[in-house]
């Protein structure tokens, strides 16, 4: 388990499946929630067969999924994930979902990143952690810049979105980048 300030990121492998299920699969239909993330596995309808896809991808050997929890609630907001690792090239893809809604715009995301960031490099030894937004996501643009990501490059049209083609934007840090601004981490 990764822990930051407020917030604890559980290993879907940790998490009751049945009790934490029904919230999951009210995020995943939600398409507030899901609509700038532009998965074209999130613009159906979600079942339970989704749910089950999800905890599959998320634990998987190529995949470490989290369920964000907030300590002083106790409940599970959102999930996050270490995506795409590839060890031969010391690289990982970051994402981030908050689902609770009334924690939009509270800072989770950042301090999401920051546990993965520090997990991803410290722990995991990796050499590149990336991550990419939606044109329209500026919350998301902003979160990857305040945690010392650089903006790599923009793939053009490359989401479509209720039918409307837009762009991707690219972003990245290395270990040494992240060494420089996170001093603590040495």
């Amino acid at each position: 388990m990764l822990s930051s300030e407020r917030l604890d990121l559980v290993p879907f492998s940790d998490v009751n499946r049945t009790s934490v299920s029904q919230t999951y699969l009210k995020w995943l239909n939600d398409k507030e929630v899901t609509r700038l993330i532009a998965s074209p596995s999130l613009q159906g309808t979600a079942d339970m067969s989704t749910v089950d896809e999800g905890f599959r991808r998320f634990t998987s050997d190529s995949c470490r999924g989290f369920f964000i929890l907030n300590r002083d609630t106790s409940e599970f907001i959102g999930t996050a994930k270490i995506d795409k690792i590839d060890l031969y090239h010391s690289s990982a893809e970051l994402g981030i979902m908050i689902g609770e809604k009334a924690f939009w715009g509270k800072g989770i995301s950042k301090e999401v990143y920051v546990s993965m960031m520090k997990h991803g490099f410290m722990t995991m030894e990796l050499n590149r952690l990336w991550g990419g937004t939606n044109q329209y996501n500026q919350a998301m643009k902003r979160t990857f810049l305040s945690v010392g990501f650089r903006q790599e490059g923009i793939l053009r049209q490359a989401n479509r979105i209720d039918g409307v083609f837009s762009d991707s934007y690219i972003y990245s840090i290395l270990r040494s980048e992240y060494l420089e601004r996170h001093v603590y981490a040495k």
